[in-house]
């Protein structure tokens, strides 16, 4: 390049240049959105059952 002016194929590497940052960008956004996907959320845990009193003890025996 001498005084502004291109000897030629400046356009083609300019063009070429642009599709390859297109391309990353494009690249990067599919990246993001797999991170976002692969990162599934842990389930919840179940709700605690209330246990009525006196459950899981044997039955009294009454000794007279």
């Amino acid at each position: 390049m001498t005084n502004g002016y291109c000897s030629g194929g400046c356009a083609e590497a300019a063009d070429q240049t642009q599709q390859m940052a297109a391309r990353q960008q494009v690249q990067q956004q599919a990246a993001e959105v797999t991170q976002q996907v692969a990162r599934p959320r842990p389930a919840p845990s179940p709700a605690p059952v209330p246990v009525p009193a006196g459950a899981g003890r044997a039955p009294l025996r009454v000794v007279r």
